[in-house]
């Protein structure tokens, strides 16, 4: 995002499906902790910087990352649905929050492995 409009706020919206099916096999980590996180928990609140996010599932080495490279103090927010994840940077309830320019990557890492996602994502920072 390099402009925004005076007075207008924004989100960047991911809605996906994990290996192309939801399920119980679905996972997530984030920059907020190491954990692994079932497909239906939720995250709510702004994510610690960098802020990140890979979702994946347990049946293959694959996962999808998104990155904010600034590090706000807006709210980030994911919840799933049956047919699908849906995370917003910027985003709480449905009110966009971002509303100056910022840097984001949405790339693919060959790992479910959580350092590997946090090292790739560091390297992309450089």
């Amino acid at each position: 995002m390099t402009e925004v409009s005076p007075g207008y706020k924004y989100w960047v919206l991911y809605e996906g499906v994990p290996n192309g099916e939801m399920d119980n096999t679905d996972f997530w980590y984030s920059s907020a902790d190491n954990k692994s996180h079932l497909i239906d928990e939720k995250q709510v609140g702004d994510l610690p910087g960098p802020e990140w996010i890979a979702f994946g599932d347990v049946k293959v080495s694959r996962m999808i990352y998104l990155l904010n490279h600034e590090d706000d103090q807006h709210s980030d927010e994911y919840f799933n649905r049956p047919y699908m994840t849906v995370f917003g940077f910027g985003r709480s309830e449905k009110g966009k929050f971002l509303d100056s320019p910022q840097t984001f990557s949405i790339g693919f890492i060959e790992s479910s492995d959580y350092e590997e996602v946090e090292t790739t994502i560091q390297n992309v920072l450089r």
